[in-house]
């Protein structure tokens, strides 16, 4: 029972320490520092003026700043997820 719980305990570490080294590495080397830039790289800049019917005002205002004049989504392609 001694000899199975060894093992168990020293494959958890062998797979379970190298994830976490990259991860430290990953925020000590600041490639966590801008979130809100990394999220927003997944949209094409047109992507970002279209209107969200689950914004709040103060969110869609702030896109506006950011981004400009809001646009209709010419198709529909929230209401799917709504």
């Amino acid at each position: 029972m001694l000899a199975n719980s060894f093992a168990i305990i020293l494959l958890s570490l062998i797979v379970g320490i190298p994830p976490l080294v990259f991860l430290f590495l990953a925020i000590a080397h600041g490639h966590f520092d801008n979130i809100g830039n990394t999220a927003d790289s997944i949209f094409e800049a047109e992507e970002l003026r279209y209107s969200r019917p689950w914004e709040t005002r103060q969110q869609a205002e702030e896109r506006m700043r950011q981004h400009g004049g809001l646009l209709r989504n010419p198709q529909q392609e929230w209401e799917r997820w709504l």
